[in-house]
């Protein structure tokens, strides 16, 4: 068993070049289905009271919360069904 390292460190550059790496992979990620980098909530937190989202646009009302996947909207939340020119580009 060797107990000495060998003191080799990765340069500043290429430790930045792989943080960005590993932030565009912790996005790309979930949005496949793959939560290996989602973090564990305890118990506790789960049932912690979560902060109510609520967005309110001309006679449309939505509800939710945040969770480390993105937004859980609850049932009864009202949505828009057809795209709207302002929202495209």
């Amino acid at each position: 068993m060797n107990n000495q390292g060998s003191g080799s460190k990765l340069p500043e550059s290429d430790r930045e070049d792989m943080e960005v790496f590993l932030e565009k992979i912790q996005q790309v990620l979930p949005v496949l289905g793959v939560e290996i980098f989602v973090l564990a909530v305890s118990k506790e937190q789960r049932e912690t009271k979560r902060e109510l989202l609520t967005c309110i646009i001309k006679d449309i009302t939505a509800s939710g919360y945040l969770t480390p996947n993105g937004i859980v909207v609850l049932a009864g939340s009202q949505a828009v069904l057809q795209e709207r020119s302002s929202a495209k580009n």
